[in-house]
């Protein structure tokens, strides 16, 4: 409510309410600890919940950029998309923030270039959803993995 507030009468920023989602406050306590300011939320559910927001029209839709940032800060499935996809350097090798935007903005563009009109409508494409995208290509990429590994080993599939 105070970040609307705030901003009003504009649209909260995607990457504002993102930040303050995923931020922390200091403690009460003399040990000086941080707590986040929302409890039981990480970067992910940050993510999540300002992804929902815009999606609800109280935060504006964020770019390719806002969720290539958002990719590399919450650093799970999405990313590990892109490492799958040979965008970027596999595991153990770090990565950048601005290597992981770039590689973001690539598939993005690419699926905007190929993607009739009629196709993005339909599957509602956005950011947002390239984002969603590519943590399922993860998922897909490993579970596939693991199935042709245990193939004639004698194994049961999961």
């Amino acid at each position: 409510h105070l970040l609307v507030k705030k901003h009003a009468p504009s649209t909260v920023p995607f990457k504002v309410c993102y930040e303050w989602a995923k931020s922390k406050v200091p403690k009460e306590d003399e040990d000086g600890k941080h707590r986040a300011l929302l409890p039981l939320h990480g970067r992910l559910t940050a993510y999540l919940l300002a992804a929902d927001l815009s999606y609800a029209g109280h935060v504006t839709t964020p770019s390719e950029s806002d969720v290539g940032g958002a990719v590399f800060t919450v650093g799970l499935g999405s990313l590990k998309g892109l490492r799958d996809l040979g965008l970027l350097p596999i595991l153990p090798t770090p990565v950048e923030k601005q290597q992981v935007i770039q590689a973001f903005t690539t598939v993005f563009r690419y699926l905007n270039r190929s993607l009739k009109s009629e196709e993005q409508t339909r599957m509602g494409f956005d950011a947002i959803m390239v984002e969603h995208l590519l943590c399922k290509y993860h998922r897909i990429n490993r579970d596939v993995q693991r199935r042709h590994s245990t193939e004639g080993s004698g194994e049961e599939d999961e």
